[in-house]
């Protein structure tokens, strides 16, 4: 009988140490998550921003230019995320990112002015 408690006191103290280890990489995973999500976030509020910027002659101008930019960034990235089966957070990130690239480019050409 001895041996026996002694064999059930182990398990319990791997239960323990399993679950321990378990909650503990549960914790990281949830707070790599929320970083994550919060540059993906921020990554939603700037870029558009940034896009309109280049096209806006007053601060209204730029909070619609924004606006569109970011709707136009939504729908072509879950657009991308559904069809090439990607994460739909980085795909509108990306497709704001590409938008933005493309704005300075084609500004930068036919403006001439490198601003």
């Amino acid at each position: 009988m001895r041996r026996r408690r002694s064999l059930d006191d182990q398990g319990r103290l791997a239960d323990i140490a399993h679950s321990a280890l378990l909650g503990v990489a549960l914790a990281i995973l949830l707070d790599f998550d929320l970083t994550i999500g919060v540059l993906l976030i921020v990554a939603l509020l700037v870029i558009p921003a940034a896009t309109a910027r280049r096209f806006a002659s007053s601060p209204e101008r730029m909070a619609v230019g924004a606006a569109v930019a970011g709707i136009v960034a939504v729908a072509g990235g879950l657009f991308a995320s559904a069809n090439l089966d990607s994460p739909s957070g980085p795909s509108i990130v990306v497709v704001a990112l590409l938008l933005f690239v493309v704005s300075r480019i084609r500004f930068s050409r036919s403006a001439g002015n490198g601003r």
